[in-house]
């Protein structure tokens, strides 16, 4: 039986992590970093309880994520070959990696400075915009995931450089039962495999399984952070039965498909779900004032870009999770006042 190290979070209570998924990526400098990340950014300063970081919200959809999928091997047993693809160890292993390090690319102040992975914000047509972190990503995956397929929403910022950030820096870790890089990503992004008229059951059901980290409204990197961001703001939108929720979770055929699915006893989560969902948006990350101190805080980046010259730059690049990019040196040698650089 695998060893387990234990995290306690007032919101899921404890939440169990396999050893070799801690020595392999939750006690890495990329990982920890993301104790220094805010989770709600400039929400803080209208919600003064919400300061919890990317580092617990990880754990978090990982410790859901694991939850789910033991939901959809307890709920398919009737199916033979179903279950028998989701008892493979290396699919297992591969959405609970990407679940894990799903954030591990996010930039300081979370989605604020996001975009700046692919903007110099000192170019201002379209033609200038370089997208560095596209070209990063492609490079990564020798261009086998296309990130524009008109099939789905395109993915984020921060989601193409945690997925380039997982090939490049983790993809030779070794775990129990092994685990697919290149799948891992495809969760991390939402990028679900062609659909074509084959009739492989294990490609339809690693689709469902890249919807249920980033596609569906109920996928559990949203489900967490709906449950923490209502419980650390106080904004109550109403009570989310989440064990109820989890464990209605299968998979059925549909014709020659395989689709997701929850049991008819989970319909009332599933509308309390997308309420709170709807409210959180509404009144806590859409809050004006948030989205005032959210336009401030990229103001002032995009000032002080100016006068940093490509040492930013370098902050917002695959390099720099290689090699941390120090900008004190270059601050004193400005020669401005502190109101410049505010």
């Amino acid at each position: 039986m695998k060893k387990e190290k234990l995290f306690m979070d007032p919101v899921h209570g404890y939440i169990s992590v396999p050893v070799d998924y801690c020595e392999q990526f939750v006690d890495t400098f990329i990982f920890q970093r993301l104790r220094y990340i805010a989770q709600t950014s400039t929400i803080c300063h209208v919600f003064p309880s919400a300061r919890h970081d990317r580092f617990i919200h990880s754990l978090g959809v990982f410790h859901l994520g694991r939850k789910l999928y033991q939901a959809l091997l307890d709920n398919t047993k009737d199916d033979d070959e179903i279950s028998t693809i989701l008892k493979d160890d290396k699919l297992k292993n591969s959405f609970l990696v990407a679940c894990l390090m799903h954030d591990c690319g996010h930039s300081p102040f979370s989605h604020i400075f996001e975009k700046y992975y692919n903007e110099n914000p000192c170019n201002k047509t379209e033609k200038q915009k370089h997208k560095k972190g596209h070209a990063d990503f492609n490079k990564c995956f020798d261009n086998k995931i296309p990130l524009e397929n008109g099939l789905s929403q395109f993915p984020s910022d921060h989601e193409i450089m945690s997925a380039a950030v997982l090939k490049t820096h983790f993809s030779d870790k070794k775990i129990e039962g092994d685990w697919d890089c290149e799948l891992s990503a495809r969760m991390i992004l939402g990028r679900r495999y062609p659909e074509v008229t084959s009739t492989e059951d294990s490609i339809k059901i690693k689709n469902v399984l890249i919807d249920l980290l980033n596609g569906y409204p109920c996928d559990v990197d949203k489900l967490d952070y709906i449950i923490r961001d209502s419980w650390t703001s106080g904004v109550k939108s109403g009570a989310i039965d989440i064990s109820r929720l989890l464990y209605s979770a299968t998979l059925v055929r549909n014709k020659k498909d395989i689709q997701f699915a929850y049991k008819k006893s989970a319909i009332s989560v599933i509308h309390a779900v997308i309420d709170a969902r709807n409210y959180i948006y509404k009144w806590v990350t859409r809050h004006h004032t948030a989205v005032y101190y959210s336009i401030i805080l990229d103001e002032a980046l995009k000032e002080l870009w100016g006068k940093l010259g490509n040492v930013l730059e370098k902050m917002f690049s695959l390099e720099a999770f290689k090699c941390p990019v120090s900008v004190q040196k270059k601050i004193k040698n400005l020669s401005v006042n502190n109101h410049d650089l505010v």
